[in-house]
């Protein structure tokens, strides 16, 4: 009498990387890392050579943000194990091959950008409607634009939810212009000039914005 043992599996793993890429950690001292892109992970190394993380590649979406805008040129943003998060900077060339293997975006990738930048949108519409709302005066006064910014967020949010897409990048890109406009004109009528940073800021989120509609056309929607 034979008996049959059970299944025996074999899992090929790659032992050589595709490329070995080096950055320099722009949220630390300025060390140099070692990026080690294999065919199925990440592999992060430290400048002494310790291996302080590992990222298997189905999981990248929701541990890595990579940024390539004006103020933040070939950066990649990685959540580590332990819940820390660090950004690096690659050059140019490193930057494309960085990107190369990560392949275009999927259209699960393009849903976990959307709900990164979007996520708060629906709140911050209704709060903004709520205080828009006309005051005690004679007569009453209403801030229709500051009210019709609330709504543009609020769709944004619902759309966010129900019927996601890249458009919607281009959408929050116009909205922050319009905010951006909308601040310049308040400091052309007395407002204070520390203002001015938050109009950088909102060109910043409008360049990115921009950025995010071009890098996910290749996902549906």
């Amino acid at each position: 009498m034979t008996s049959v043992g059970a299944p025996c599996y074999i899992v090929f793993v790659s032992v050589h990387p595709i490329h070995e890429l080096e950055a320099i950690e722009l949220s630390g001292d300025g060390d140099l890392w070692q990026l080690s892109l294999y065919s199925d992970r990440l592999q992060l190394r430290s400048h002494g050579g310790t291996v302080l993380d590992v990222i298997r590649r189905e999981v990248l979406p929701l541990r890595l943000l990579v940024v390539d805008s004006l103020l933040a040129p070939r950066t990649i943003v990685v959540s580590f194990s332990d819940g820390d998060r660090r950004s690096f900077q690659l050059e140019r060339e490193e930057f494309d091959q960085f990107r190369g293997w990560l392949g275009p975006p999927t259209r699960a990738d393009l849903i976990i950008a959307l709900n990164r930048r979007l996520r708060f949108m629906l709140p911050i519409g209704l709060m903004l409607m709520l205080l828009s709302l006309p005051i005690a005066g004679d007569p009453p006064k209403a801030d229709f634009i500051g009210m019709g910014m609330g709504a543009v967020l609020v769709v944004l949010g619902l759309l966010n939810r129900y019927k996601p897409s890249r458009w919607l990048f281009l959408i929050d890109a116009a909205w922050f212009c319009g905010l951006s406009l909308r601040i310049l004109f308040d400091i052309t009528r007395g407002a204070s000039e520390w203002w001015f940073v938050f109009i950088i800021l909102g060109l910043w989120l409008t360049s990115s914005g921009i950025t995010h509609f071009r890098v996910y056309r290749s996902a549906t929607g």
